[in-house]
């Protein structure tokens, strides 16, 4: 079978399924004004060169949520996995995992690379 007739059955199975929508046409959320406003809170945070974690994105939320609807309660919006994971994929967002390992080379690792090299060397001579 050609390449062209299994990748064409392989895209009507999708399309069947109801596969992933394209790009861009991703459906929109049902709090606009508030996530217009969260991304541009988003937006501002990342350029100041600060972290951007979920507590904070939560935190921003509630307030984005007042302020595009003052006349709505707080209790009719869930800041829910479902709701949070769509609002990072609308807006191309991706929150990475904080990690214990340092992200700077330490100032004397010259050093310790050469005590490395010297102690393998050393330690590698055969003795009798």
């Amino acid at each position: 079978m050609s390449e062209s007739a299994m990748e064409s059955i392989v895209n009507e199975k999708k399309h069947q399924r109801g596969g992933r929508k394209e790009e861009g046409k991703m459906r929109a959320g049902h709090w606009p004004e508030m996530e217009q406003l969260l991304y541009a809170e988003y937006q501002k945070r990342r350029d100041e060169k600060k972290a951007v974690r979920r507590a904070w994105l939560k935190k921003v939320t509630m307030k984005s949520f007042l302020a595009a609807y003052p006349d709505q309660d707080v209790s009719s919006f869930v800041f829910s996995n479902w709701w949070f994971t769509g609002f990072l994929a609308r807006h191309n967002i991706s929150i990475p995992m904080a990690t214990n390992k340092s992200q700077k080379i330490p100032s004397d690792y010259i050093d310790i690379c050469v005590k490395s090299a010297q102690f393998n060397r050393r330690d590698s001579q055969i003795r009798p």
